[in-house]
């Protein structure tokens, strides 16, 4: 009987065991769903407010749907976005004698559509499309400002000059290049004090040319101004949204440096060097056409280079920002492998503890098995030994009662003989 409660207690404690590592296996699954549900509320909680913002910025959000779109209807989009653009350019070109440009608001218009479609960190754009779109925020920088234009007609006028030279004399050349370079000067007059709107500073009113003033774009919204201004801030004061990066907007700066180069009434000392230069060969006008040519030449590569220039740091600048997007993900996904992780590594704890119990479960039965058989073989033992007993006592109790009868005999002869 002792044994037998002994090896009773053992299988409860086995099963009371087998018990608890199944309820603690229950409770960590438990736990990692509720972990879970508890980050989709948060993620939930988090991208609300992102919603509200986006739905105060009509341009953004209209960009953000768009790009939730599959790649193969881009086409109508654009297309539809270019005569809306179109449309908008023909409007203010007719208002222009009423009322005067906002060059500012011109480019921000453009500028903040495009930013607002590249810079959108649900939906990367493909990195096919960055030539194009780069392209497109240059050109429609360039075209509200009128640089293309101005620079244009500048080139048409002094080619007409220079084709002139060959049929006048040295006095007729010198006043007629004196009246090119004058010409040439004021490209961006016809600007004129709406093309100041954007060279000066929302916030301090002041020119964004010096160094603590140069022109910066915050991003992602696409609204500009000066370094002084911008540092310290967390929301753009025009339209109060997040600050996420700053960069230096290098088109703005270009134009207003060419702008205040170019506004001096006063010609420049290279300008009448040139001029001496051609004076002094009026004499052979074909020396002149050839010097003119290559000083065309010249003009044309250095306006091309700058042109690329600004293209290849517009793109650097929408890759950098796409970069940093890119790497705040690669540490969203660190961090959530390294919980996962963890959590394997529980898991794989969790599961050697099972398999330990479940060893020790086995060797515990094993051992109780082997009682058993060796309790079953002593009581076939005994048993066998307690038959040989029986047996024996069973041949001692018929001697015995044979014996007894003898004895009755006996006495019963004695008796008889008294």
């Amino acid at each position: 009987m002792p044994v037998g409660k002994a090896s009773n207690k053992k299988k409860e404690d086995a099963s009371h065991k087998l018990k608890e590592i199944k309820q603690r296996q229950q409770n960590w699954l438990k736990q990692r769903e509720q972990s879970k549900v508890k980050e989709d509320s948060r993620a939930k909680v988090s991208s609300a407010p992102t919603n509200s913002s986006k739905s105060t910025e009509p341009s953004k959000l209209h960009h953000t749907k768009k790009l939730a779109q599959p790649p193969g209807n881009r086409a109508p989009e654009i297309q539809a976005r270019f005569k809306n653009w179109v449309t908008a350019r023909e409007n203010g070109s007719k208002g222009k004698e009423e009322a005067v440009f906002d060059d500012a608001a011109s480019i921000r218009s453009g500028v903040e559509s495009e930013l607002a479609r590249l810079v959108t960190p649900d939906q990367p754009v493909a990195e096919e499309e960055f030539d194009d779109l780069a392209e497109k925020i240059a050109c429609k920088v360039k075209n509200d400002l009128g640089l293309s234009q101005s620079v244009a007609s500048s080139h048409n006028t002094e080619s007409t000059d220079i084709t002139e030279i060959g049929n006048i004399d040295e006095q007729s050349l010198g006043s007629e290049k004196c009246q090119t370079f004058t010409r040439d000067v004021p490209v961006f007059n016809h600007l004129g004090t709406s093309g100041l709107a954007c060279h000066n500073c929302t916030i301090c009113k002041k020119v964004m040319l010096y160094s603590k003033n140069i022109p910066m774009m915050v991003i992602p919204c696409g609204h500009t101004l000066c370094k002084a201004c911008s540092e310290g801030r967390q929301n753009c004061p025009s339209c109060d949204c997040r600050i996420v990066s700053l960069t230096v907007n290098i088109m703005l700066q270009q134009v207003i440096q060419e702008y205040q180069s170019h506004s001096s009434p006063h010609v420049s000392g290279d300008m009448s060097a040139e001029l001496d230069k051609h004076k002094r060969l009026a004499v052979a006008p074909e020396v002149v056409d050839l010097k003119k040519n290559t000083e065309d030449n010249r003009r044309n590569r250095l306006v091309s280079y700058t042109s690329q220039l600004a293209n290849l740091r517009t793109r650097h600048d929408i890759l950098s920002f796409e970069k940093g997007g890119l790497l705040d993900n690669q540490k969203q996904l660190a961090g959530k492998i390294r919980q996962n992780e963890a959590q394997v590594v529980n898991v794989k704890k969790q599961e050697q503890e099972t398999e330990k119990a479940i060893l020790d479960l086995h060797e515990r039965l094993a051992a109780l098995t082997e009682h058993r058989e060796q309790y079953e073989t002593q009581v076939a033992e005994l048993k066998e030994e307690k038959t040989k007993v029986d047996g024996k006592v069973a041949m001692l109790e018929s001697t015995i009662s044979s014996l007894n009868r003898e004895i009755e005999k006996v006495a019963l002869l004695a008796e008889s003989e008294h």
